[in-house]
């Protein structure tokens, strides 16, 4: 998902497009994940997030590829303002205890 860095979609907007039936998500723009290893998107304390497993110490890549073309009823001309879209990453590590 691309955000409009002038103009932050809300939550909601994201919730939308997570529900996988998207239909009202101004501000935001979702692109499919082509490489065939889709990493699902979870809810985690009330915010959107991707749950990877490391199995203990160690290196790791996760890298994702997106399609040149948004998902279905993500992009609108009417609602989508004009301006730059960008991701916004967010790592958090947690230890299992």
């Amino acid at each position: 998902m691309l955000g409009n860095k002038e103009h932050l979609p809300d939550s909601a907007a994201a919730a939308d497009i997570a529900s996988g039936a998207p239909s009202k998500n101004p501000d935001i723009i979702a692109y499919p994940v082509i490489n065939g290893s889709y990493i699902r998107p979870l809810n985690y304390k009330g915010e959107l997030c991707c749950r990877v497993l490391s199995r203990g110490e160690q290196e790791m890549n996760v890298s994702q590829t997106v399609s040149s073309n948004p998902l279905g009823s993500t992009y609108s001309i009417d609602e989508d303002r004009a301006g730059v879209y960008e991701a916004v990453i967010t790592l958090n590590i947690y230890k299992k205890p």
